[in-house]
């Protein structure tokens, strides 16, 4: 084999290889536009390729199609030379480089019919110097205007590349390798037209040319390797400087929290004691000044039953507040018969509907929940309740309905009613404890915050779902696969308001 073919090789495989790069780098984020330089390292290989076999004996018809493939080689590596250097440099392509590559699309076709671009005829020549003999097909005239157009194509990515050369550092070497295949291109249409004795050198041209290109494109690659190790290093150590004081911020923001929840369960505890322990105090300082001037009032009966009335308001608030210190702490071991929690609800809270009130329970049987059954009927006594007060004394249809199903793992039991509806103000502070919207002395406002200790308490949740005429309370708790062991224990389950 001789330099030539040997180079022919060289390039050809040089141009195959940095195709696959260049696609697969093509593939990185960022990297897009490198796909279009596969279209300008493949073309090249294949007319290198074809160059190297056209040393070797081959029939005519086989002979011919190497020639018009090396014509659509050079005409498919001008068209991506052309899209790669705009997708590169990042400009928009304008209505002639369109153009242009429409007219390189309609050449890559001609090259392939018969007598448009190729004669029949076979040139020969020698090279003595270099012991080599070139034979190629003769090119019409529309031939060698496509070949030199192809090469002249070239021109514009020059001219890009050498205007970007300050904000480009890769756009010099582009520059060079593409004035070189330029070069290589001119020195063999007038080899080839003359039949000079010159060596053809275009297979030369982009060995040396996609080589270059291709040292820049790995070098930048290896660039953006180290930069993107230098930044995710630098990353991690923000991350983590950044993770310290948030855990620094996290920590005070918790006992902030736990600061504004004692100023709020002390505002609200001193609100519902000091009421009534201000009319104990006024009774008994009003019935000691009495018996000091020997005197025993005819109220003092009255002054008695109020005194006794606001010591258990006072009991009813330390119950309360220790039943939410409970529901914070008990465990969610154990199980309870939904459908038995259910009755005993019913059977605690139907007295204080007084017939107003129509409940509809719709629950599947067999269902059993994780957790302790008393807190379950504490749940749904206090949902009962809060469900019949929410419905106007004045609405002729008042229903309160409870349904229990299973759903994905969990015991969902809803407690719907007719009312009014939970306005979106009152909504965002339902939990809330001591907030309540009943007049002074109906309500301590910690019905639902104990429901809702209670219920997380057994892992669980409350959902709330809320439009005029349609309220509805889920109480979403994990479901257990054993019954309880023994019936629910007869324990005092009081409505907490």
């Amino acid at each position: 084999m001789n330099v030539p073919a040997i180079l022919s090789v060289l390039a050809a495989a040089n141009g195959a290889g940095m195709a696959v790069l260049a696609w697969w780098l093509g593939k990185a984020p960022g990297w897009a536009h490198k796909r279009y330089f596969a279209i300008v390292a493949l073309s090249a290989s294949v007319y290198a390729a074809c160059d190297a076999l056209a040393f070797v004996d081959l029939a005519p018809s086989y002979f011919l199609l190497l020639m018009r493939l090396q014509g659509v080689a050079v005409t498919t590596h001008g068209a991506g030379w052309l899209l790669y250097a705009f997708a590169q440099l990042g400009m928009r392509r304008p209505r002639t480089i369109a153009f242009t590559l429409a007219a390189t699309a309609v050449l890559a076709v001609a090259w392939l019919v018969p007598g448009c671009m190729i004669t029949d005829q076979i040139v020969r020549f020698t090279i003595p110097w270099l012991h080599v003999s070139y034979k190629f097909q003769k090119t019409t005239p529309p031939g060698a205007v496509a070949f030199a157009a192809g090469c002249a194509v070239l021109l514009v990515p020059v001219v890009l590349y050498v205007r970007a050369r300050k904000r480009m550092p890769e756009a010099r070497t582009h520059a060079v390798g593409l004035s070189l295949i330029i070069a290589c291109g001119i020195h063999d249409i007038v080899a080839s037209e003359l039949q000079l004795p010159l060596p053809f050198v275009l297979p030369v041209g982009f060995l040396v040319a996609i080589g270059f290109v291709g040292f820049s494109l790995a070098s930048a690659f290896v660039e953006g390797a180290r930069a993107l190790d230098h930044l995710t290093t630098k990353l991690e150590h923000l991350v983590e400087e950044r993770s310290s004081k948030l855990v620094a911020v996290e920590a005070a923001l918790a006992r902030a929290e736990k600061l504004v929840a004692i100023g709020k369960l002390s505002a609200g505890v001193a609100h519902e004691i000091n009421n009534p322990a201000a009319a104990i105090a006024a009774n008994l300082d009003y019935l000691r000044t009495e018996l000091a001037r020997g005197k025993v009032p005819a109220d003092v009966l009255e002054c008695l039953d109020d005194s006794t009335a606001a010591v258990q308001l006072i009991a009813k608030v330390v119950r309360q507040l220790l039943d939410t210190a409970r529901s914070g702490t008990s465990g969610s071991t154990g199980s309870a018969s939904v459908e038995r929690a259910i009755d005993q609800a019913l059977a605690t809270v139907r007295p204080q509907l007084a017939g107003r009130v129509v409940v509809e329970v719709d629950a599947d049987a067999g269902l059993f929940a994780r957790g302790d059954e008393t807190s379950l009927v504490q749940v749904l006594v206090n949902l009962l309740v809060n469900g019949a007060q929410a419905i106007p004394k004045t609405q002729q249809h008042a229903v309160v309905r409870v349904r229990a199903r299973e759903r994905d793992g969990r015991i969902a039991v809803e407690v719907n009613d007719n009312g009014s509806g939970i306005p979106d103000d009152v909504r965002a502070r339902l939990f809330e404890p001591f907030f309540t919207t009943k007049p002074l002395g109906e309500g301590t406002g910690l019905g639902l915050s104990v429901t809702l200790g209670l219920v997380r308490s057994m892992g669980g949740e409350i959902e709330v779902e809320s439009r005029p005429g349609d309220t509805t309370m889920r109480v979403l708790v994990p479901t257990s696969k054993r019954a309880p062991r023994a019936c629910l224990e007869a324990k005092s389950v009081v409505a907490i308001s």
